[in-house]
């Protein structure tokens, strides 16, 4: 139609291609009975923690298998229940 709308100014764009630190403050939940020797019988025990609001927390076994994955919330706490 021919209109044309007036320019807009847009602000600075930043990107943040920093590598999130590692997490702290990790804790394992474990309502089955009690962890011994950083084992434990609970099948579904709950694995959180602190963080970089915004990163991705990925629960890994040993063999590297993937458990669960999650988000850092913007306080910086994050939890894992696979």
């Amino acid at each position: 139609a021919g209109n044309t709308s007036e320019a807009v100014s847009l602000k600075p764009i930043e990107v943040d291609t920093s590598v999130p630190g590692a997490v702290t403050d990790v804790v394992l939940k474990d309502d089955s009975g009690a962890i011994v020797g950083g084992i434990t019988n609970d099948s579904t025990p709950t694995v959180s923690g602190k963080g970089e609001p915004g990163a991705t927390v990925t629960l890994k076994d040993d063999k590297g298998t993937a458990l669960g994955s999650t988000t850092v919330d913007k306080d910086g706490n994050w939890s894992i229940t696979p």
